[in-house]
C-alpha cells in the first residue's frame, strides 16, 4: 500500500473472487463448479464452506482496513464471474443468498463499500439491498451513470463507474 500511495492520493481495494484470485485460498474445501460460458472456475456462492471462509476474510479486512484514510472505497466483489455478480454459466442465486453475501460486509462501519450492479435501468437486488440496508454505494461497468442503475444511489450513497466506452 505504501508503494501505491507514492503514486496516488488514495487507493481502492477490490476483493476479486476468481480462479486467479481468492478462490484457491478462500474456498479450497468448497464445492467449485465450472461456468461453461467463461471456462473459469467459480465457487458455489451459497456453499457453507465458501461463506464461512469468505466471511473470515472480509472480517479480517475490516479489522485491518476499516477507517483507513488512504482507502477511497472497497469494491465488494465476493460473488459472480469476475466478481461482478454475473452468473454466466452458474445457477442464479436467490435474493436471500445475495443478501447474505452483502451482509458479509456489514463489519465495515467507516470505509465505504461499493456493490456492483448488473442492472441497466434498475439496480440489481444486491446493489439496492446494500444501499437500503447499509448505505453502500453502487458500481456499474459503464460511464453513463445517469442512464443506468447506479443512479439509484444518488442522494443516498456514492455511485461509481468505470469507463465503458470506446476511445
Amino acid at each position: 500500500m505504501k508503494h501505491a500511495l507514492r503514486h496516488t492520493s488514495m487507493i481502492v481495494l477490490t476483493l476479486l473472487v476468481t480462479a486467479c484470485g481468492v478462490l484457491t485460498n478462500v474456498a479450497p474445501a468448497a464445492k467449485p463448479f465450472w461456468p461453461t460460458s467463461t471456462k473459469s472456475p467459480a465457487p458455489v456462492w451459497n456453499d457453507p464452506v465458501y461463506l464461512e471462509k469468505m466471511q473470515a476474510l472480509i472480517s479480517a479486512l475490516a479489522l485491518r482496513y476499516d477507517g483507513n484514510p488512504d482507502i477511497a472505497f472497497i469494491d465488494a466483489r465476493n460473488c459472480g464471474n469476475w466478481g461482478e455478480w454475473h452468473s454466466l454459466g452458474c445457477d442464479e442465486l436467490s435474493d436471500a443468498d445475495k443478501a447474505a453475501l452483502i451482509d458479509q460486509w456489514k463489519s465495515f462501519k467507516k470505509t465505504t463499500i461499493i456493490v456492483p450492479t448488473n442492472g441497466d435501468t434498475e439496480p440489481s437486488f444486491q446493489a439496492q439491498y446494500g444501499t437500503d440496508s447499509y448505505g453502500f454505494g453502487i458500481r456499474r461497468d459503464s460511464s453513463e451513470l445517469d442512464l443506468n442503475a447506479a443512479s439509484y444511489a444518488f442522494d443516498k450513497a456514492p455511485a461509481v463507474s468505470e469507463w465503458g466506452g470506446w476511445v
